[in-house]
């Protein structure tokens, strides 16, 4: 458990010191050239559930968005609670993590959202290397994320699907729900 513990705190470390694409451009001496560096940073945060799941797993990254016009980062994490076949289910809790340049995190927490069914918390692997998620999110502008996600009136028949979407503040207010339904030609 506590070996988890450190792959997940390690696994954080890992992602904040990889490039973000940042670059700074710095002349070299003597020259008209510019040589570009990248900079990185590292930091460290322990995750801390209150809510027990199914298996005791610890946390896992599922995705990572940049905001493109700054250094901020968002991450949704999860816990899985059981694996069946080609498909894989985590908790029903949308946990996402703003993590700003200056080292501040801001914790979104979701532990139920009426309209997001459970049929978005489960990843489904028709082949190994790709991974079907119905549940996304997206970096919209500074403080605001839209959330994606699949409803349907009958979850055995995929004719009553629909995509929707909401978005998010940083302070977990959910400004506005919009609902599209998808047209096949």
């Amino acid at each position: 458990m506590k070996f988890l513990l450190y792959n997940l705190v390690f696994t954080i470390i890992l992602l904040a010191i990889l490039p973000t694409g940042l670059t700074q451009n710095v002349p070299l001496p003597l020259s008209n050239f510019t040589q570009n560096l990248l900079t990185s940073s590292s930091i460290t945060y322990s995750e801390i559930s209150i809510q027990p799941n199914l298996t005791g797993a610890q946390p896992r990254i599922l995705h990572i968005e940049h905001y493109q016009d700054s250094s901020t980062t968002v991450v949704r994490i999860a816990r899985e609670n059981y694996a069946s076949g080609i498909i894989r289910c985590f908790e029903r809790r949308l946990l996402l993590r703003v993590i700003q340049a200056n080292g501040t995190i801001i914790e979104i927490n979701f532990d139920h959202i009426e309209e997001i069914q459970d049929i978005n918390y489960c990843y489904v692997y028709p082949d190994p290397t790709i991974a079907k998620q119905p549940l996304n999110f997206y970096a919209l502008f500074e403080q605001y994320i839209l959330v994606t996600y699949t409803h349907a009136t009958n979850t055995s028949d995929n004719t009553t699907f629909t995509d929707r979407g909401l978005v998010l503040d940083w302070g977990g207010n959910i400004i506005r729900h919009k609902w599209h339904k998808l047209v096949s030609k």
